[in-house]
């Protein structure tokens, strides 16, 4: 084979609508081929507006076809808005025919667009597949989400193309670490046909330097090509003037293809920031990155980080997910040398932030886990992290049971009620109303505290108000805030019932507790919100049962932990409007039953629910975890 390529032609496809990375990627496999192989010859087709901005090793060259351009939503242009975009692709299909005629490569390799781009490689490959050149199909480790990418195949038959044209599919990546293909119906054929290469390498250019190499310390910012990349700019020039005390240098890279009037408003402000240099464009960026300082290199676990990370990243291409490495990193930098444990308390991205700072500097971690952040968390996540950290601890026997379900390390797993500071919830002596609703100057009163959101259930709450009988006479106070309140006093209006309830917002807690303490019955209707999200055991459940409130509430998540339909409170399925209604009219006709079950709650979290047994228990975790690490 390095007899065959010693003297060979090698002509390479990169469509380059939006970015660098296609255009880098094949300069790089270039680069690598003609150093290996003295005699072979490399022409490397671009639609890069600025493909004549790099450096080119010798018997490397490259021919430029016309741009075009992706825009933010998916579609494509002409970079030439004077040319439309039909007759650019017919000038580009032509000049990628033509150049194949003229050159005649020995191998043709495609970079991603397994036709081109909108097919515009079809014509050569079976123009060259007729004379028998060897044709390579390249693609990244990482591609589009599954479903978009079948979605896009399927639609022009792409699968059953490359099995027809190509003679071999390159993945730039190691087999143990993504499968770009993953998810998709890939022939047997085909499946033979791929060869996991390995990560391209990327080096420090011997030659030619950068001309902004620099010796001092520098943070390095850049966003690849800069088409979309202006926020994240914005944003670390936004932390530079909000904290004067970040004096380190940056280097903020823009990138060639960043709309011209973004361009000039950082150009502009960042000219204001004494510690912030801008450019455009650097065609040696290997160098600046090899320059750059970079938060956490030298602790032990970078490596270790950075391969985690990227596992994670194939699973969770995210802005979220690349934010979580750097507050890792971060704290990372700053972590004392002699902090010997870290503790997140919620299992999602706080979790993350603390698992990659614990790989990076090698100290332990733990975690507490709740509710939203259990059920919003991918499985696999949680897979990962219960296997990570030393121990987990929840509130509610529903995640208990949902996480130990989820690791092979169940003995890791542990449940603890958070419980109440029962010193400012103390015992009620008062007496409760005997209210039935009978009297229009006296109607029972009932309270609901929670946050106007989807998971709280507060549009099931008020049809089942609206559902009571006309002669049943009865108030509301709701308490706290949220994003669905305006949506939620039109629904009241709606039904009629806006005139029997008052809004009153967030309230300190000690206002709080004067309510529990005059309301008649307390009611929360939860729900499992369409993301997952839903409460674990709701603080204000245990609250309102301190006090010797009866509470109304649905059998989701823990509150079946804390409350027995008809022992000290009364439990209905979700998104049940009826059976709440009945429940309501039930305890609001009853001053007895209110008061049986309502002695019965206070009993139940006194004995089971003061914080105290949280705190022993938590602490003769961490002091067993403990001894075991020192």
């Amino acid at each position: 084979m390095s007899r065959r390529l010693e003297d060979a032609r090698i002509l390479m496809y990169s469509h380059d609508t939006f970015g660098l990375g296609h255009l880098r990627r094949c300069r790089a496999i270039a680069h690598a081929l003609v150093e290996d192989y003295r005699g072979l010859n490399i022409l490397i087709i671009s639609g890069a507006t600025i493909a004549g901005a790099f450096d080119y090793r010798a018997r490397v060259d490259f021919v430029k076809i016309p741009s075009v351009i992706k825009l933010r939503n998916g579609e494509y242009t002409s970079l030439a808005s004077h040319i439309d975009l039909h007759e650019t692709l017919k000038m580009r299909e032509s000049s990628i025919r033509h150049t194949a005629e003229t050159f005649q490569p020995d191998i043709f390799i495609v970079d991603k667009e397994p036709m081109g781009l909108k097919g515009e490689v079809e014509d050569t490959l079976a123009y060259l597949k007729a004379r028998g050149t060897v044709l390579v199909l390249g693609l990244r480790e990482i591609m589009d989400a599954p479903h978009l990418l079948e979605a896009e195949w399927k639609k022009n038959s792409v699968m059953q193309k490359i099995d027809q044209y190509y003679d071999s599919v390159w993945v730039y990546g190691p087999p143990d670490f993504y499968d770009p293909l993953i998810g998709l119906d890939v022939p047997a054929s085909l499946r033979r046909k791929m060869d996991f290469v390995g990560f391209l390498q990327r080096s420090v250019s011997k030659g030619k330097t950068s001309i902004n190499a620099r010796k001092d310390n520098y943070i390095l910012v850049t966003t690849g090509g800069g088409g979309d990349g202006s926020d994240l700019v914005h944003d670390v020039m936004n932390a530079y003037e909000a904290d004067p005390t970040l004096t380190q240098k940056a280097l903020v890279v823009l990138g060639p293809y960043m709309p011209a009037a973004e361009r000039a408003k950082l150009v502009q402000k960042g000219e204001a920031i004494p510690y912030i240099e801008v450019i455009e464009f650097d065609n040696h960026m290997e160098e600046l990155i090899d320059g750059a300082t970079i938060a956490g290199l030298s602790k032990p676990g970078f490596k270790v980080l950075m391969k985690r990370f990227l596992a994670d990243l194939v699973r969770d291409v995210s802005r979220n997910r690349f934010r979580r490495l750097g507050q890792a990193l971060v704290l990372g930098r700053e972590w004392p040398d002699r902090g010997e444990w870290l503790h997140a308390h919620f299992i999602h991205t706080p979790a993350s932030v603390t698992e990659y700072a614990s790989i990076l500097t090698g100290t332990p971690w733990t975690c507490s886990a709740h509710a939203k952040d259990i059920w919003t968390s991918p499985d696999w996540e949680l897979n990962e992290k219960l296997g990570s950290a030393r121990w987990t601890v929840t509130c509610t026997r529903t995640g208990y049971d949902h996480m130990r379900a989820l690791t092979s390390r169940k003995e890791a797993v542990h449940l603890s009620y958070h419980g109440l500071d029962l010193a400012r919830f103390g015992h009620f002596a008062g007496e409760r109303s005997d209210r039935t609703g009978s009297d229009p100057d006296d109607p029972a009163f009932i309270l609901s505290v929670g946050r106007a959101v989807e998971k709280k259930g507060y549009d099931v709450l008020l049809r089942a108000l609206a559902l009571l009988p006309a002669e049943l006479h009865w108030r509301m106070d709701h308490i706290g805030g949220g994003e669905e309140l305006a949506k939620l006093k039109a629904l009241a209006a709606e039904l009629g019932i806006s005139g029997r309830i008052v809004w009153k917002g967030a309230m300190a807690q000690e206002d709080v507790l004067d309510h529990y303490r005059r309301a008649d019955l307390f009611a929360l209707a939860c729900r499992i919100a369409a993301n997952g999200d839903r409460d674990g055991l709701p603080n204000v459940l245990v609250e309102a049962s301190s006090q010797r409130l009866v509470c109304l509430s649905t059998d989701v998540s823990g509150v079946p932990e804390l409350l027995k339909n008809g022992e000290n409170g009364l439990v209905v399925p979700p998104e049940d409007p009826v059976n709440l209604a009945a429940a309501l009219e039930a305890a609001i006709r009853d001053p007895a039953l209110r008061k049986r079950l309502g002695d019965a709650a206070e009993r139940q979290v006194r004995q089971y629910f003061d914080y105290h047994s949280s705190i022993r228990q938590l602490t003769g975790l961490f002091e067993a975890e403990w001894q075991k690490a020192s």
